[in-house]
């Protein structure tokens, strides 16, 4: 989709994070969506099949604490 808008064939939205580069260079121009505030669903997923390692234990429960109540990690 990021090719397309370059080319001026579409327009798309997506999250900063997704086309940060190209706006830093120039490539393409952004307009922030505000009213209506947009939302979407979140979901962390892991295997019940697989144990986690102790990072991915720790990420997890940085991102559930940050999802559950706008938390940012200490």
């Amino acid at each position: 989709m990021i090719e397309r808008v370059q080319a001026g064939l579409a327009h798309t939205i997506l999250s900063y994070e997704a086309v940060r580069a190209e706006a830093m260079r120039g490539d393409v121009v952004l307009h922030r969506t505000k009213k209506p505030r947009m939302t979407r669903p979140v979901y962390l997923c892991r295997s019940d099949a697989l144990p986690l390692s102790m990072a991915a234990s720790a990420v997890a429960g940085q991102v559930s604490r940050i999802i559950v109540d706008g938390r940012q990690p200490a």
